[in-house]
């Protein structure tokens, strides 16, 4: 890691899913990213891209028939530690976990267990990561609740009782109550209303700003990166095809796909009936040569059909395209 403030340096990363029979679908296939420290980093695309194998990639949540053939992954500590995530033992992988990196799934009640009190899923918490016994890990874990402006009470009841926003503020507070350096949210406001969203949205926000703690936020939901994001990342068949600050993506996208996403978002005075991509995302078994957008792209040229374009640096930006190669 060349950057003291850089907690998370993705590279050429590449994983598969090895279903037998010589048939590989490449889910991830050379992605490179980084996240800075206190950064929060949305990752967008349609369902299939490969975002959540990108997570489960960089969490090392890796079982077959997923694995990861390429690339590497590093994190740092907020001590300065740097660690590459697949160099390191079982054993060392447990203590990252919770306290370096931590990931939340999609669906909150994947996380909790339904037959046992919220109580009992942050004191096993401490029990498998932290060095205090029961009563100075309760007393925590009410202090951590006041500071999110969660209800203490919430301790004493079944997920159940709760509601899918509390729920789903309860698991982010779950997965940060060890200070970690960096979170992986994977669609942390799917199933919930625009209310209970915010609410997630600005809880999201204040761990940010009063612990430092990174996070990378799952969605294909663009309105949602636009709210919470300070950089966003667009993923495509399973690579990253643009990567830029929020504001300056959604004000000019520069790659073909990212501006359908953006023009397909409705808007105030904007117009009645809107245009969605035309096509569908390719099999990433068995994806197109060249651009893997170029079936469904406005702009493709000859280059685009044989030639696969490389990440061009273009305003600050990185956009895998060849419109960009002269700009």
């Amino acid at each position: 890691m060349a950057a003291d403030n850089v907690v998370l340096d993705c590279s050429n990363v590449t994983a598969v899913y090895d279903l037998g029979y010589n048939v590989k679908v490449r889910a991830v296939d050379n992605v490179s990213l980084t996240v800075r420290r206190g950064e929060i980093v949305g990752l967008a695309g349609e369902s299939g891209c490969g975002k959540t194998t990108l997570m489960r990639t960089i969490y090392r949540d890796v079982t077959p028939p997923l694995k990861v053939v390429s690339g590497v992954v590093r994190l740092q500590a907020k001590d300065g530690e740097v660690t590459d995530i697949y160099q390191v033992s079982e054993s060392e992988l447990k203590k990252l976990r919770a306290r370096v990196i931590s990931y939340i799934p999609q669906g909150s009640m994947s996380v909790l267990n339904p037959t046992s009190r919220v109580r009992s899923a942050f004191l096993e918490v401490f029990q498998k990561y932290g060095e205090v016994g029961k009563d100075e890990a309760l007393r925590l874990v009410k202090a951590r609740l006041k500071e999110l402006g969660l209800r203490e009470s919430i301790l004493a009841s079944y997920p159940h009782q709760l509601s899918g926003g509390m729920r789903q503020r309860t698991v982010i507070a779950l997965a940060t109550i060890m200070n970690p350096s960096i979170v992986l949210a994977d669609e942390p406001t799917s199933a919930l209303d625009v209310v209970y969203q915010r609410g997630v949205v600005e809880m999201i926000q204040n761990i940010r700003n009063m612990f430092g703690t990174s996070f990378i936020v799952v969605s294909h939901d663009m309105g949602l990166h636009y709210q919470v994001s300070d950089r966003i990342a667009i993923m495509y068949a399973g690579k990253i095809i643009e990567v830029g600050r929020t504001d300056d993506v959604f004000r000019e996208p520069l790659h073909p796909y990212t501006e359908g996403l953006i023009n397909s978002l409705p808007r105030i005075g904007g117009p009645k009936r809107l245009e969605g991509l035309s096509g569908l995302p390719p099999s990433l078994a068995n994806p197109p040569p060249g651009c893997r957008f170029h079936p469904r792209c406005p702009y493709r040229m000859e280059r685009c059909l044989v030639e696969e374009p490389p990440s061009f640096k273009v305003r600050g930006r990185e956009v895998a395209c060849w419109l960009m190669e002269a700009k």
